[in-house]
């Protein structure tokens, strides 16, 4: 979950992204931990069969969906 402002990214963005944020937490009953722990059991889950790059992950939930971009390097042996 990045939440954090990019320079190119307007600030009505960056408000309109932590609200939604703030409204998937209250719906779904859970905290930023919660969420953390969601994000670190999928990416393990990933990196015990592939090599990703985590300098450029991005990964996001949101009210409805998780959104993900994971540069793939390679699959492990």
């Amino acid at each position: 979950m990045n939440l954090t402002a990019n320079i190119s990214q307007p600030s009505g963005e960056v408000a309109k992204a932590r609200l939604k944020q703030v409204i998937f937490q209250d719906r779904m009953q859970t905290s930023p931990e919660k969420l953390q722990m969601l994000r670190g059991d999928l990416l393990q889950v990933l990196q015990s069969h592939l090599d990703i790059d985590e300098d450029e992950l991005d990964m996001h939930l949101c009210a409805t969906s998780l959104n993900a971009n994971i540069p793939i390097k390679g699959w492990k042996k």
